[in-house]
């Protein structure tokens, strides 16, 4: 699963990708019933490919600053 992430998200570009192994976690605490969600700092490659990691995984890619910013 870490691997069809890891392609997912960076294609042939990385030997090691973190946000893979950051999504099998969850996935892993997932099928425990522990999350349903993942929050990212960023809006890059794991943001970028949430339907299909939510399709693959079943969990949903949250950004922080559109869950958690209060606009003032």
């Amino acid at each position: 699963m870490e691997n069809q992430l890891q392609r997912l998200i960076y294609g042939d570009d990385s030997e090691y990708g973190p946000d893979a192994g950051i999504l099998t976690d969850a996935l892993d605490l997932k099928t425990r019933g522990v999350v349903s969600k993942v929050v990212t700092g960023d809006k890059g490659d794991m943001y970028l490919k949430s339907n299909e990691i939510k399709a693959i995984t079943g969990l949903t890619v949250l950004y922080l600053k559109d869950e958690f910013a209060r606009e003032n």
